[in-house]
């Protein structure tokens, strides 16, 4: 009796630790707040790694905030290069996310191309967003991805929109992204961008992040506001409105 009963023990613990194995390897590390950041950055203290989307290669301890790479927007190889200008290299790849309707659904991506405003003339090095609706091309600058076209407001005859000026941060990236801290990218335009999520790997490397695109005050934008994720390796992953 007394060996079935030390058996079950072992048999017990097996479980137990296999289990506990299995969770520890899945387990996501997530930054909402100054507290969450706090202690995750306090675990990793000083330890640096090669793989260029770990915590100590994007968070930059003396401003607290985060340098987001904008190949997170592309979901295509990143090298650990910063530099604006070089911003995603080349780049055509498959978003494949749960929009607004809560549907599957597939774009392209591509670029760098050449693209032509057809209201100001002026030529543009872009990335195009192409869906079954239309398309939109997108420029990087210091602080994200900004549209300077979307075939929404070509249909509206809006294209003259202070919207489409190349300053908003319709994506969010470069440095100076601090944990739930609006961005005004754009006075001109009505929404304002905020980092609210990171998630990080068991082995503190980024996997996603999340952020919103909401109204300003003093401002009437047509649009409801709007919540995005983008995962490394993938870009979108998901979109959705919030009102």
């Amino acid at each position: 009796m007394r060996e079935i009963f030390l058996a079950k023990i072992v048999f017990t613990f097996l479980i137990i630790f296999n289990f506990s194995t299995v969770s520890k390897s899945a387990e996501v590390i997530k930054v909402k707040n100054q507290a969450d950041l706090k202690n995750l950055a306090e675990t990793i203290g000083k330890k640096t790694e090669s793989n260029p989307w770990h915590f100590s290669n994007l968070y930059d301890e003396t401003t607290n905030s985060f340098f987001i790479p904008y190949h997170l927007w592309s979901g295509s190889n990143w090298d650990g290069d910063k530099a604006a200008k070089n911003c995603l290299g080349k780049v055509k790849n498959t978003w494949k996310f749960l929009n607004a309707r809560n549907k599957q659904v597939k774009s392209q991506i591509s670029g760098p191309m050449n693209f032509t405003h057809p209201i100001s003339g002026i030529n543009f090095k872009t990335y195009e967003w192409k869906s079954k609706r239309g398309s939109q091309h997108l420029i990087c600058h210091e602080k994200g991805m900004a549209r300077i076209y979307d075939f929404r407001f070509d249909e509206a005859g809006l294209l003259d929109s202070p919207i489409l000026n190349g300053k908003e941060c319709k994506f969010p990236a470069g440095f100076g992204w601090q944990i739930a801290i609006p961005q005004d990218c754009n006075p001109l335009a009505p929404k304002q961008t905020t980092l609210i999520e990171l998630i990080f790997d068991d082995g503190f490397n980024l996997s996603k992040i999340a952020y919103t695109y909401t109204e300003k005050e003093g401002f009437n934008a047509v649009a409801a506001d709007d919540y995005y994720e983008y995962e490394v390796g993938k870009g979108r992953v998901l979109h959705k409105k919030l009102q």
